[in-house]
């Protein structure tokens, strides 16, 4: 904690929780107001789970996570839903120029290992459970954190990691 770039952590949190907060602001009175319902799907990252590679990024998508049970909570009564969408490792353009040539080559093999799916996402499987998400067909989902995933968050059977039994 000690090496945590004060600025870095500023940063990381206004624009995946503040951002995120002031926008519902903005909606949520309307919402109500209409007597219709409707949905909210932030886009959190499996990162939460275990902090990732940087733990203020995990930590501003846990509060993202939280302020979307708190959503759901409240404005539930209203026929609102609030959900998350939790991404793994998504092949997009970001992950491509974070982890460039070789290193996104081991990237790729790496997590693909440790996927039951054995490959990287792709954003258009993000956009289809965020799609669903916000249609009727999920009327009665909310407060659900949806990891896109392909497992990568699953721990490996311990057979497989036991070579030998005693």
């Amino acid at each position: 904690m000690q090496d945590l770039n004060l600025d870095e952590w500023d940063r990381l949190l206004d624009v995946n929780l503040g951002c995120a907060f002031r926008m519902v602001r903005a909606v949520i009175g309307a919402m109500v107001g209409f007597g219709r319902g409707g949905a909210i799907v932030m886009i959190s990252s499996i990162g939460w789970l275990s902090g990732g590679a940087n733990p203020t990024y995990g930590a501003t998508k846990g509060g993202l996570n939280s302020l979307t049970f708190n959503i759901a909570q409240a404005y539930g009564p209203y026929g609102i839903r609030a959900n998350a969408v939790a991404p793994g490792i998504i092949a997009t353009a970001m992950v491509d120029n974070a982890f460039q040539g070789p290193h996104f080559l081991y990237l790729e093999s790496a997590a693909s290992a440790r996927t039951p799916l054995r490959r990287l996402g792709r954003p258009e499987e993000v956009a289809e459970t965020i799609t669903f998400l916000m249609s009727e067909r999920a009327s009665f989902i909310t407060g659900a954190v949806v990891p896109v995933t392909g497992g990568l968050e699953l721990l490996p059977p311990i057979g497989s990691i036991v070579e030998t039994e005693p």
